[in-house]
């Protein structure tokens, strides 16, 4: 089932729900890497969505790049 998007710093989220199991996979959007989270509720993927988006940021200040690379 496709869901609405989360937003955090600016970044976007595609998620499913397994209506089954009621758990969330997604990736960040619109970026060239592939950055994925997933929870066992809506709200722990918001939780894990924003930690990805922070261990992004991260990896792109360590190696100096810009997500654009």
């Amino acid at each position: 089932m496709r869901c609405p998007k989360f937003e955090y710093k600016g970044y976007e989220s595609e998620y499913d729900v397994n209506i089954e199991t009621g758990r969330v996979f997604g990736k960040i959007a619109n970026i060239q890497d592939v950055v994925t989270f997933q929870g066992e509720s809506v709200e722990e993927a918001l939780l894990e969505f924003r930690v990805s988006v922070d261990d992004y940021l991260d990896m792109l200040e360590e190696e100096n790049k810009n997500e654009l690379e």
